[in-house]
């Protein structure tokens, strides 16, 4: 699986306003303060919408960038400096047919 970029790469914590960062930047955060990579194992990751959180009944794609047709939304655990927090990780399909 390789790795797509997506400029800007648009991110959102929870209860917050969504901010668009270069790929560069978000790689940066990710290290710094999404998630430890010396710490292996005890992520989690689903597409079964049963294993969700139920976001206040709001559906997941809606909760993002409005607009954006997504074609896959992944429920996570083990995130964040000492593994307790969750995210959404979702995909969408550019024009040209890529991934993003």
């Amino acid at each position: 699986m390789g790795i797509f970029h997506h400029d800007p790469f648009t991110y959102r914590k929870w209860g917050s306003d969504v901010e668009t960062l270069s790929p560069d930047n978000f790689a940066t955060r990710l290290a710094n303060s999404l998630y430890i990579a010396y710490e292996p194992g005890g992520m989690t990751f689903t597409t079964n919408r049963e294993e969700f959180p139920p976001f206040d009944g709001i559906p997941p794609e809606s909760i993002l960038v409005p607009g954006v047709t997504f074609v896959q939304v992944v429920y996570s655990e083990g995130w964040g400096l000492i593994g307790l927090g969750t995210a959404m990780l979702y995909y969408a399909q550019d024009e040209c047919g890529g991934y993003y």
